[in-house]
């Protein structure tokens, strides 16, 4: 009887971590969401697959690039933080990188240092962390060609939404003059 005691306990403790942990996850995420300064980077599409997750639209941004005192000091492959701002028109750009974690008053993510564009040696390109928006596998060739064919359009606004706080970032949704990609989708038959 006793055994059957310690056993039941054992289990009531991994049972209570196994929904303790995802519940976290979901309150931090909900917190950055809530509680983060939501920022709107302007984008650029490609349409990969990640076996693993699914389909998505891969994200490039106009503004993955950010000026640096000496290009030297970066190094391709090293993890450091970009500070974020946004500009008189409301979208977001990369204000300036550091080796050191800024305070929790910054807005910043962790990017990954690629390389100095040629065209502007002062100006590094750095990988975003929030590079991939999953969509319904279904419906992502549909969603990816409309996408597509309304980035090509220089008269429309796309972008994705991304709440920034202390670090860490949710992706809202991807918009195309205010409007989400999905909603457009929807609106226009994607099956």
């Amino acid at each position: 009887m006793r055994m059957f005691q310690n056993n039941l306990g054992v289990f009531i403790v991994v049972a209570l971590i196994q929904l303790a942990v995802p519940a976290w996850m979901i309150i931090r995420q909900e917190s950055i969401l809530s509680d983060g300064t939501v920022y709107r980077f302007k984008t650029a599409p490609v349409d990969p697959y990640d076996a693993f997750r699914g389909r998505y639209i891969a994200l490039n941004f106009e503004s993955s690039n950010v000026a640096v005192e000496d290009p030297s000091q970066w190094y391709p492959g090293e993890k450091v933080f970009a500070i974020v701002d946004s500009d008189h028109n409301g979208f977001a750009f990369l204000k300036s990188l550091s080796k050191q974690q800024p305070g929790d008053n910054e807005s910043y993510v962790t990017v990954i240092v690629q390389y100095p564009l040629s065209e502007d040696t002062t100006k590094l390109m750095v990988q975003l962390p929030f590079n991939k928006f999953f969509v319904e596998e279904s419906k992502a060739p549909q969603i990816e060609k409309l996408y597509s064919e309304m980035r090509m359009d220089s008269s429309k606004n796309t972008y994705a939404e991304v709440s920034i706080r202390a670090g860490r970032f949710a992706l809202k949704g991807v918009f195309v003059d205010g409007k989400s990609i999905l909603d457009i989708a929807r609106e226009s038959g994607a099956k």
